[in-house]
């Protein structure tokens, strides 16, 4: 997978924070149409940590694991769980205002 990350999203929180804030950008961007991912008015992507590792073979659990927590601290993502069951703990992630002032920035809208 080739993953267009910017240079400056990549020198303020790091290439691998970047890599993953790119990539829940453009899945945002596919879920714009999709009303079961619309809640409280933002829209959250369903992404576990082993599942960024597997997109991104190059990035291990414990790599995603800090660039999340550097988004969420950065003030880019916040964090839920939506999960049907309640034994489901994957996390679902949107993009703050301000995340999502820096992506339109720097990506735009698709």
């Amino acid at each position: 997978m080739n993953v267009d990350i910017n240079t400056e999203i990549a020198k303020r929180f790091g290439i691998n924070a970047a890599i993953v804030m790119t990539y829940l950008w453009n899945e945002h961007n596919e879920l714009l149409g999709d009303e079961k991912n619309k809640i409280h008015s933002k829209v959250w992507v369903r992404c576990s940590h082993k599942k960024l590792s597997v997109i991104f073979p190059f990035i291990t659990l414990n790599v995603a694991r800090r660039a999340i927590e550097r988004l969420l601290s950065g003030g880019i993502l916040i964090i839920g769980e939506f999960n049907p069951s309640r034994f489901d703990r994957t996390a679902w992630y949107a993009f703050t205002e301000h995340g999502y002032d820096l992506m339109e920035v720097n990506y735009g809208r698709k």
